[in-house]
């Protein structure tokens, strides 16, 4: 069956993008944790259709603060995929790898810009590997993107 719009899943495939989600979350959890050399704790995911500004709202709002990783994607998988680094993360990262916090978005200089765009890339690519191997599609990736939001301080 062919999908041409979201409004168009019923269910069971909600139900189907829900558990790749979960699988692809999973192995990039582990991936992390396995990067930062400590446990690493995930919730399940959760499957929604939403408009642009519900999606915004929904991840804190036009006013939150955030770093992402952004990843361009195709092949017989399209789309982007962004991993949203909130702050508290964004601490964690830099004190396991650089040895150092980080209390606010504006002391992150070259050195933690780079190892949050490794971070994001590594895990953006586990999960896209699971999803790939359990649908038996590929996709390439694109070189990350970086950025720090800043217009909501």
């Amino acid at each position: 069956m062919e999908v041409h719009s979201y409004k168009e899943l019923d269910e069971l495939q909600l139900d189907a993008l829900k558990e790749i989600g979960s699988i692809g979350a999973g192995n990039a959890a582990t991936a992390l944790s396995s990067m930062i050399g400590k446990s690493v704790r995930i919730d399940s995911p959760q499957v929604r259709i939403m408009e642009y500004n519900e999606a915004i709202e929904w991840m804190g709002g036009p006013e939150l603060i955030t770093a992402g990783v952004l990843v361009k994607m195709s092949g017989q998988l399209k789309g982007i995929l962004l991993s949203l680094q909130q702050m508290e993360f964004v601490d964690l990262i830099c004190e396991a790898l650089l040895g150092h916090g980080a209390d606010d978005y504006s002391q992150l200089g070259p050195l933690e810009h780079s190892a949050l765009t490794e971070v994001g890339n590594i895990m953006i690519n586990a999960y896209i590997t699971a999803l790939c191997g359990l649908t038996g599609m590929d996709a390439k990736l694109t070189v990350p993107d970086f950025c720090v939001d800043m217009q909501g301080a």
